[in-house]
């Protein structure tokens, strides 16, 4: 019986493929004798793209190795797709050694072949890693502008993976925007990425992200939050890289909760994942967390031991800003052991590291002014050009262009008459829709000013009323002492006494005295203490910058919105706590409610009340809410309003 060889190969390839999941490490030596057996150029280059994949983070020489071995398939076959491939990872290749501008122009070869072949996930990808590399040099604006074209690409796409790839460009926006220290914007965006995850992965990445701004705000309850469930998910998929940066993240969060033994353990967890994956930056950050844990637990010659190899490793890769910071940890490690000597010697090498990143900032800054000032000179010298040429043509293009113009003039009437007519049917309905939400508005005016009348007539007048029968009550009990039995008597005195604080609580809920006297955040900040005395929640607010620029009708209605979402939450999501941060700038209102409930299904057909009141309050202020829930994870609520 004759067997194809080349079946053989195919079998092979498969059982291989069928034994690894999808972060297993494949045997290098399996591969090559796999692609020495095959005479199929299509199966040599699954293998030899196998083989980049693997060596991508842990080998760059192996990396350009076999991307060389892509492009020579590419000049044997002539498929451009291996051209395209082997560009894009040159491209990573020459990014990993910051030579940027080769990084940029493979990275655009990759692009182009990705749009002209519809190669639609590698065109994206492209886009991101080109906004990358200006984010590496400090251009962000640039980054953002490149990266802004990759989103706008992905949510006009249509094919069936468009997701993973907007998914992957939401999260580039977030980083582009953390960069920027644009933290409401960065969270934002990681947030839409996790919403449309195809995948595990997917979902991880802008997760372990957002623990990262939470963690740069200093608001621990998040950032373990975010770190857990980054953990979870790369665990879920064997991703030990994953693993290794969740860990980090983890320890970060204990050693800002203090608790030092936890944060010890998981920093032992990542270095030692980092040591099998070797991510040599982040395994930095990863021993730089240990350091510290272990100088909190009194082991000062670990935490020494630890801090050199990070120092190490920083000078290994040349990063000044991790070489810097690991004086610093070691100047704070032997000042607190009563080393002064190696504690001044460490903080002298960690003032010199800021200082020289400091003249490299301003001789950057140097630089690019010269490049600027360069090519402004040239630019008038080519406008200058264009200039003289255009002169020259003008005498000529006048004579054509009174001509046409002459021509259209016809055409040009007819078109303001037309014109005129569907502008005045624009203006009509735009008038019908202002009435209406004049009427509307009315109607929430209308709504508030009577919450305010009867809050006010419940204090001042039923209120009173109680308040006076009361002490007429305490007066007929003094002047009845001789009474025997008073038990009747003390019942309606304690109903009385219930029904004026029933009184003042309503009074309260339609119109607290802190929003009316002190304003939004005040008034926010003191329903959040009367929820917290309850004991029934947790909340916590986070309020920037001034309620002074917010609409005291919007205020008013930003309250009701908080007010139902705690409601909500009590009722429902048997939640321990709740975060509310609001910020507030000159083009908009951000509003984030989340907490650690139980979730629910954003997307369900029925809505409750309570949800339903939220949405047509947002909407009456022109907002935009969008709401992230997946079960046993909690809710947020990401409201955006404009002034």
């Amino acid at each position: 019986m004759n067997i194809n060889p080349k079946f053989i190969t195919i079998l092979i390839l498969f059982c291989l493929t069928i034994q690894q999941n999808s972060y297993a490490q494949p045997n290098e030596d399996s591969i090559l004798q796999i692609i020495k057996t095959t005479t199929d150029d299509s199966i040599k280059y699954l293998q030899f793209f196998t083989l980049v994949r693997q060596f991508k983070f842990n080998n760059l020489d192996k990396t350009k190795q076999y991307t060389d071995s892509i492009y020579n398939l590419y000049k044997k076959t002539d498929n451009e797709k291996y051209k395209g491939i082997a560009d894009y990872y040159y491209g990573f290749y020459y990014r990993k050694l910051n030579e940027y501008e080769k990084a940029i122009h493979h990275y655009q070869e990759s692009k182009k072949y990705g749009l002209e072949s519809e190669y639609f996930s590698l065109y994206a990808v492209s886009i991101s890693e080109i906004a990358g590399v200006y984010i590496d040099q400090g251009i962000l604006d640039k980054a953002l502008e490149i990266n802004i074209e990759a989103v706008n690409f992905d949510e006009k796409a249509t094919d069936h993976n468009r997701n993973p790839r907007l998914s992957n460009s939401y999260n580039s926006m977030g980083l582009i925007y953390g960069r920027m220290k644009e933290y409401e914007n960065a969270l934002l965006y990681y947030r839409k990425a996790i919403k449309i995850a195809a995948n595990k992965e997917n979902e991880s990445i802008p997760a372990g992200n957002m623990a990262e701004i939470f963690m740069v705000q200093g608001i621990a309850d998040s950032l373990l939050k975010y770190s857990t469930i980054c953990h979870r998910l790369n665990k879920e998929i064997n991703n030990p890289r994953g693993l290794a940066y969740s860990e980090w993240l983890q320890a970060e969060a204990y050693y800002m909760n203090q608790e030092y033994d936890l944060a010890e353990e998981a920093g032992l967890r990542s270095v030692a994942l980092y040591k099998q994956y070797p991510e040599k930056i982040l395994m930095t950050d990863a021993y730089y967390i240990l350091s510290k844990a272990l100088f909190k637990n009194k082991k000062i010659h670990d935490a020494v031991s630890t801090a050199n190899k990070a120092i190490d490793i920083s000078k290994e890769i040349d990063d000044a800003s991790l070489i810097t910071k690991g004086y610093g940890i070691l100047s704070e490690i032997y000042e607190e052991a009563n080393q002064f000597d190696k504690a001044l010697a460490n903080h002298k090498l960690y003032v010199e590291g800021l200082n020289k990143m400091d003249q490299l900032k301003n001789n950057d800054l140097l630089q690019d002014l010269s490049i600027k000032y360069d090519t402004a000179q040239k630019n008038q010298k080519i406008a200058e050009q264009k200039a003289e040429i255009a002169l020259k043509s003008v005498q000529q293009n006048k004579l054509i262009g009174g001509l046409i113009i002459l021509g259209l003039i016809p055409f040009f009437l007819y078109y303001r008459f037309k014109n005129k007519q569907k502008i005045d049917k624009q203006k009509l309905e735009l008038l019908k829709k202002e009435k209406k939400l004049l009427a509307i508005d009315y109607m929430i005016q209308g709504q508030e000013e009577e919450r305010k009348r009867i809050a006010q007539d419940l204090h001042d007048g039923l209120g009173g009323f109680l308040s006076s029968a009361k002490i007429q009550m305490k007066n007929i009990k003094q002047e009845g002492k001789e009474i025997q039995n008073l038990s009747l008597f003390n019942k309606a005195e304690n109903l009385i006494d219930k029904a004026y604080q029933e009184v003042r609580r309503i009074s309260h809920d339609m119109m607290p005295g802190a929003l009316v006297d002190f304003g939004l955040f005040a008034a926010i900040e003191d329903l959040a203490m009367q929820i917290n005395q309850l004991g029934k929640l947790k909340i916590q607010t986070y309020c920037t910058s001034t309620d002074s620029n917010i609409d005291k009708g919007k205020q008013s209605i930003i309250y009701r919105i908080i007010q139902e979402a705690i409601a909500n939450t009590i009722k429902h999501a048997k939640a321990e706590k709740m975060l509310i941060q609001i910020t507030s700038n000159d083009k908009a209102i951000n509003l984030t409610i989340e907490d650690d409930g139980i979730g629910f299904n954003p997307t369900a057909t029925h809505e409750g009340i309570g949800l339903k009141n939220i949405k047509s309050r947002v909407n009456y202020l022109n907002g935009k809410i969008d709401i992230i829930s997946n079960p046993n994870e909690g809710s947020i609520y990401e409201i955006e309003l404009s002034h």
